[in-house]
């Protein structure tokens, strides 16, 4: 039986370190960059961002790595099918992190813009993840991966090589996301419940993949059809992603979702507003994962929220720091903050 008991109770020592939102608040209205790193030196995050620090590359390091540590420790605390779900999770995240390192390099992005841009995690641990920034050739990135001799959830297969080296970053890009979520429902057909928990953040990042690879093309009133390969998973049924390859305007894909749980977010799609459909859906998914906090005690509902809740606090700090070191005023940064 998975000792969910013991796991449950470790991470919710954890949640008390989460910061409230009257400290986010406090942060945002710091009056400059050393103030809110002061505040931040406060808290949990103390431990990784030295005293005095005014360098953003370094705090934002720091931020970081505070995720990251938290993050494998609720791993290593937990075995068994706990151990394996949380690990479906958190891999997306990795894909994430080599798709940005990709990315950085076919545009030739300065190797502290990537670097700031991922989070170590799992088997991708800081050492390795600087590896494979320090190389000039993203098809060399390809090559230590495979060095490293580690599971991950994608093939590197030859026309991947191919494709890379071609610098077709948007075949890359579809190709990493695709095994992701393939590996992943593979590895979710089995399970109780507590499956479930995980099958419905997969099943969500599927249908958010799905319905902005379509808008994206219609936005410049281009047709999707024949253009993008959708995910066969999600909420979304198969004649539903049939018929947002056949849209012809974004109107029409508010309308196919109008008849789907989406309904409440449709109308940021007639009004062109991508960027602010994008957040509110992560907002709601991830309000729906920190959730677990008040479910079944015995679930993985419990380390799931804690993830969600961590990882939307690692962005709004990162957020702030931005906002505070190029000197935006409060307004401007609480606009962009997610408030859980």
């Amino acid at each position: 039986m998975d000792d969910f008991g013991y796991i449950n109770a470790r991470v919710r020592a954890k949640k008390e370190k989460l910061l409230k939102r009257g400290d986010i608040e406090e942060m945002i209205l710091s009056p400059d960059f050393g103030r809110f790193v002061e505040s931040l030196q406060k808290t949990d995050y103390g431990k990784d961002i030295e005293r005095g620090e005014l360098n953003l590359e370094k705090v934002i390091r720091g931020i970081n790595t505070n995720f990251t540590r938290a993050v494998n420790e609720v791993i290593g605390f937990s075995s068994g099918r706990p151990r394996e779900l949380l690990y479906i999770l958190l891999s997306r995240f990795l894909v994430a992190n080599i798709r940005a390192i990709i990315r950085g390099k076919m545009r030739a992005l300065p190797s502290e813009d990537i670097e700031m841009a991922i989070f170590p995690i799992l088997e991708l641990d800081e050492p390795k993840l600087k590896a494979l920034i320090s190389k000039e050739d993203p098809s060399e990135v390809l090559e230590l991966l495979i060095s490293f001799r580690i599971s991950l959830p994608f093939i590197i297969s030859s026309k991947l090589m191919r494709k890379v080296r071609e610098k077709d970053i948007e075949f890359v890009e579809n190709y990493l996301e695709k095994s992701y979520f393939e590996w992943a429902e593979s590895r979710l057909k089995r399970g109780n419940g507590n499956t479930e928990f995980i099958k419905y953040m997969v099943n969500s990042w599927a249908d958010l993949k799905n319905i902005i690879g379509v808008c994206l093309y219609l936005k410049y009133n281009v047709s999707p059809l024949g253009k993008i390969e959708l995910l066969p998973i999600g909420f979304l049924s198969e004649s539903q992603r049939k018929s947002l390859l056949k849209a012809q305007n974004l109107k029409e894909v508010s309308e196919i979702l109008s008849g789907t749980k989406y309904r409440e977010l449709s109308k940021l799609i007639v009004e062109e507003n991508l960027l602010g459909f994008e957040k509110r859906f992560e907002e709601v998914l991830s309000l729906w994962a920190i959730k677990g906090f008040i479910r079944d005690p015995l679930s993985i509902s419990i380390p799931l929220a804690f993830i969600i809740a961590k990882y939307n606090e690692v962005v709004n700090l990162r957020i702030i720091a931005y906002g505070k070191y190029h000197g935006l005023e409060p307004h401007e940064i609480r606009k962009e903050v997610l408030f859980l």
